[in-house]
């Protein structure tokens, strides 16, 4: 009789087994295990033919670069152009390349436009990563509703000067389920034009005739002046101060008085530049001031004025 308990216990622990196997059977494994996507990433090489622009180029000698469309989804993606930058902070200059892109939502329901972790290669086996940048018109990926078109950069760090050949690399999607990649010449990144107009609008000074042998003494204290970028790309103006009598150097200053901000293209400011130097002398003075962006390169423009201390 024990025998038979034992037996029909047996057949009860068998029949759950097969039962509960069969449970596991109807489970398909990929259901857990699988990723997000069953397919491979899309890859979209874009070959662009290279122009020759002129150097520096200008945002005028745009490169044109087909649109192409995302798989999977309604998006549009244009790269506008791909220029030469500064994403320095402060007074920091730090070159880059900045891709301005155009993104458009051509269908009827709301599409995700982020890109994940963009990179720029280039024909020397390196690749450069994406950088914060100082442009108020940075691309902020997310949500993008139908028809809607949304523009900005993409910045990434220097490549090398010897480097021939660029590709930029776009994943988008919140995973960056679809690359893009547009193919460059180096010589394609365009060089923006800089430029200002400089007012001295005055010079602020101070002078007494009191116990001098020469007649007086004083100061110059401030130059006033406004500025107007009216180039097309933002800059951070550094300015050159000579100020001469009679052909002769009275101030000489590098470096004075830059803006902690950029100015964006098509912004004025109205602000002082501080000399505060000791004058012997009174008659007529010429101020010059020199405007360069932060990487101190080539003068962007010049003014003068002058003025008399009587």
């Amino acid at each position: 009789m024990k025998g038979k308990w034992i037996w029909a216990a047996a057949l009860i622990l068998l029949a759950s087994v097969v039962v509960l196997s069969g449970c596991v059977e109807r489970t398909p494994r990929g259901e857990i295990s699988a990723p997000v996507t069953t397919t491979p990433a899309g890859i979209i090489t874009l070959p662009i033919t290279t122009p020759t622009p002129t150097t520096p180029a200008s945002i005028g000698e745009t490169v044109k670069f087909a649109p192409s469309s995302i798989e999977g989804s309604q998006l549009q993606v244009t790269l506008v152009r791909v220029i030469w930058d500064d994403c320095g902070f402060s007074s920091t200059y730090e070159p880059c390349v900045c891709a301005l892109l155009k993104v458009k939502n051509t269908g009827t329901q709301k599409e995700n436009d982020f890109i994940f972790s963009p990179a720029l290669l280039d024909d020397l086996g390196k690749q450069h990563a994406e950088t914060r940048t100082l442009h108020e018109d940075e691309y902020a990926g997310g949500d993008i509703y139908p028809a809607v078109t949304k523009e900005g950069y993409v910045c990434f760090e220097k490549p090398e000067t010897s480097s021939k050949t660029l590709k930029i690399v776009l994943p988008f999607g919140v995973i960056g389920a679809t690359n893009i990649v547009y193919q460059l010449s180096a010589n394609e990144l365009i060089t923006p034009a800089k430029s200002a107009d400089l007012t001295l609008r005055d010079v602020e000074y101070s002078w007494s005739t009191f116990t001098s042998v020469e007649g007086g003494y004083g100061s110059i204290s401030n130059i006033k002046y406004t500025i107007k970028n009216t180039g097309e790309i933002r800059i951070t103006p550094q300015f050159d101060v000579t100020i001469t009598k009679g052909g002769k150097d009275i101030v000489k200053k590098e470096n004075v008085g830059f803006l902690w901000t950029p100015l964006g293209v098509g912004e004025s400011k109205s602000d002082k530049i501080g000399i505060f130097q000791s004058i012997s002398e009174s008659g007529q003075y010429t101020v010059k001031v020199t405007v360069r962006d932060k990487d101190l390169a080539t003068p962007i423009t010049t003014a003068t004025k002058s003025f008399t201390i009587a």
